[in-house]
């Protein structure tokens, strides 16, 4: 299309207009594509966090004002969609749920902007709007006490999120270093889960204790709770870390099969495996010589005998086993903090407990995806 100077030329900007704006509106479809892209791909976990919201209220805040649930798990939601679209980069992943990822879609510069973009979105809703559903006599001191307390859990959380991620990383991209230096142990690897992957569910259970009945402003979060959150986030990566060994439909939703081995990751099944087996392994193997996913993904047979050998090393049985311990631990631990009022969270955790134990030979064609 032919373009018409005048059109542009004939007028000055208005730079009063311009610099008198306090910020420009994000237009559907373009900016934030990435983001839209990833919320129209089927979920692998049905939303499990939303539901984890709802019976950690049920079972010990008992909130009873239906926006202040639905705002917190809008929030919670956001935020995990924006971390899957830079976790899928830095993985150098290529499917998400099946479908290509955003950054294979989007281009990686626009993803990594609309992931950054909704982590201060999700923060800015959240400071926003959550300090309006607040009933006090004193409303604007209580508001500007509650956004100081949901900007502390905020940075809080998102900086041990980050943390945890990067360990994830650091393990990953420097493994020579890592095993001539030493291994995480099996503790130290979930205190970097608890980290990573329990952020999000302690930051909900923190939001929602600001709201809760009985505790003032000011009033410090039961640590039990924070606890159960914890352990909680810990279960769900440890059965993650599990199912992407050993669970063909899981493998079929990510879009290959054993997509930790093929990312070079230290998941608990592996991290067992090289603690165990050292590097006479053919997995330690792998790793110092395949040093990249597109090497690891395209050997296929090596692929085969490596998730082979972690499943005859006894690594697989050793993380189903610690994942049943957990959870057993996590409902004992609800029980003796909560009331009777709600089973969800017990329900939640026996979902995550049921995986199968017996581990199929993976299918040539999903190393290709």
């Amino acid at each position: 299309m032919p373009i018409n100077p005048s059109k542009y030329l004939d007028k000055a900007p208005d730079i009063d207009h311009i610099i008198s704006q306090k910020g420009l509106p994000v237009p559907e479809g373009t900016l934030n594509a990435p983001f839209e892209y990833l919320q129209l791909l089927p979920s692998n976990n049905n939303k499990v966090r939303s539901k984890f919201l709802v019976g950690f209220n049920e079972k010990f805040f008992h909130i009873t004002d239906t926006r202040v649930i639905s705002e917190i798990g809008a929030v919670i939601e956001t935020l995990h969609g924006a971390s899957l679209l830079i976790d899928d980069i830095e993985d150098d992943s290529t499917f998400r749920r099946g479908q290509p990822c955003a950054h294979i879609t989007c281009g990686l510069p626009a993803t990594i902007n609309s992931g950054n973009l909704m982590y201060f979105t999700a923060m800015q809703r959240a400071l926003t709007n959550l300090p309006t559903y607040l009933e006090s006599t004193d409303n604007d001191s209580a508001q500007a006490v509650l956004r100081s307390q949901l900007l502390d859990i905020f940075m809080d959380e998102m900086i041990n999120l980050h943390v945890g991620q990067g360990f994830d990383i650091y393990w990953r991209d420097n493994f020579l270093d890592v095993m001539n230096s030493g291994l995480p142990s099996i503790e130290e690897y979930l205190e970097v889960v608890m980290h990573k992957t329990g952020g999000l569910f302690r930051l909900a259970v923190r939001m929602l204790s600001l709201f809760a009945d009985g505790m003032a402003p000011n009033t410090r979060l039961p640590n039990k709770l924070v606890q159960i959150a914890s352990l909680l986030g810990i279960v769900y990566q440890i059965r993650d870390d599990y199912i992407n060994l050993a669970d063909e439909e899981y493998a079929e939703l990510k879009g290959s099969t054993c997509e930790d081995l093929i990312e070079g990751k230290m998941s608990l099944p592996i991290l067992y495996t090289l603690i165990h087996q050292g590097e006479s392994s053919p997995l330690f193997q792998l790793y110092r010589e395949a040093k990249s996913p597109e090497e690891r993904r395209a050997d296929v047979g090596r692929l085969e005998a490596v998730s082979k050998f972690i499943a005859d090393s006894g690594a697989l049985d050793y993380s189903y086993s610690i994942l049943q311990e957990y959870v057993q631990k996590a409902k004992a631990l609800i029980e003796s903090e909560g009331d009777d009022s709600s089973n969800i969270l017990s329900d939640i955790l026996t979902k995550l407990s049921i995986v199968g134990t017996e581990r199929k030979p993976p299918a040539k064609a999903s190393f290709l995806h």
